[in-house]
């Protein structure tokens, strides 16, 4: 996303501006193409990642979705795919680099998920260090 990204949006807090930013996009996309689409389907893991005001852009979405006629379809699956892992991992225990500087996540100090794959998902969020094995549970 660029650091000119929702120019509208004089917000001095990081989550704040990247989470309208974010939405300024997705509703772009949604006056874009929505004519030609029959329904959004949004990745809750990427606005999750931004916190309270994630969900702020995600419930946006999903009104200016609907508004233009759309359905929505919540794409709630839980790490089961490498970007979704990894979101849910800077969301939970990591944090969310963007352009205006680093988001924290919860800051929980571990998490259970159901993985795709035990080992490439605690690389993908940093829980061990690569080449290490991962512990049992």
């Amino acid at each position: 996303m660029p650091p000119d990204s929702a120019p509208d949006a004089d917000l001095a807090d990081v989550t704040e501006r990247t989470s309208a930013a974010v939405f300024e996009q997705c509703r772009s996309l949604i006056d874009t193409a929505g004519q030609a689409c029959v329904a959004v389907k949004p990745q809750l893991a990427c606005f999750e990642r931004l916190g309270t005001h994630g969900w702020w852009a995600l419930d946006e979405v999903c009104r200016a979705a609907q508004r233009a006629g759309l359905l929505v379809v919540a794409d709630g699956k839980r790490g089961d795919v490498p970007v979704t892992a990894r979101a849910y991992g800077q969301a939970l225990v990591g944090e969310t680099e963007t352009p205006w500087g680093s988001i924290r996540g919860l800051g929980a100090d571990a998490f259970l998920g159901k993985p795709f794959s035990p080992r490439r998902l605690c690389e993908l969020v940093g829980a061990i260090r690569p080449g290490a094995a991962p512990r049992p549970a």
